[in-house]
């Protein structure tokens, strides 16, 4: 799918209909994808396989061999991951895997948007110098560029800052599929990225 055109819409109707179309829905589902990590120590691109049942997630990352190069198990939330060839990656039933929120992970994967809940909003403004959208939260500070997709307006990237931090969560979307779902994306904290494009998925 094309890269569709930036939103200029000065209604906040834009991001709210962003926010809240989440097409991949929350059921079982499986799939293939391909997986790029980088860390400060390697760069690595390797064929994926998924299986998501309404309360357990399965990931194995193999090479091009098929030889295995790490498992993830875990829930929409909570995650351990065991890796002889990157220990660096291994987890043990955290909520955050390298500073990158699971539940983002593990929705993005789904192919679903990431966003701030509307209850939580304080204040959504949209910055006329780029046409983002500024959202502050009690906890957080985003920046949000939309894209139309069709007739839906998509969030095509955000920023993510906690309050009294100068910590960062980065999020490119590069591609939906016909349904609208994430196709193609990448999430960035520090020196830390992970980025996958989908291959084949069954739902």
């Amino acid at each position: 799918m094309g890269q569709g055109t930036w939103v200029r819409d000065p209604s906040i109707a834009a991001l709210r209909g962003a926010c809240q179309f989440q097409p991949g829905g929350i059921g079982a589902f499986a799939g293939r994808f391909y997986l790029k990590i980088e860390t400060s120590e390697h760069s690595m691109q390797f064929p994926a396989t998924m299986r998501f049942s309404a309360a357990q997630l399965s990931i194995e990352v193999s090479n091009i061999l098929g030889g295995e190069v790490f498992r993830a198990n875990g829930t929409s939330d909570r995650i351990s991951i065991q890796s002889q060839a990157y220990p660096e990656l291994n987890a043990s039933n955290v909520q955050n895997w390298q500073g990158i929120p699971v539940a983002w992970i593990t929705q993005l994967l789904r192919g679903n948007t990431i966003c701030p809940d509307e209850s939580e909003w304080l204040k959504a403004v949209r910055d006329d110098t780029d046409g983002s959208w500024l959202i502050a939260t009690r906890g957080a500070n985003w920046s949000i560029h939309l894209m139309q997709f069709g007739t839906q307006p998509r969030v095509q990237s955000l920023t993510y800052i906690p309050k009294n931090s100068t910590d960062s969560i980065a999020l490119s979307v590069e591609d939906f599929d016909d349904l609208g779902r994430i196709r193609r994306a990448k999430v960035i904290h520090q020196s830390f990225s992970m980025g996958w494009s989908w291959k084949l998925r069954e739902n």
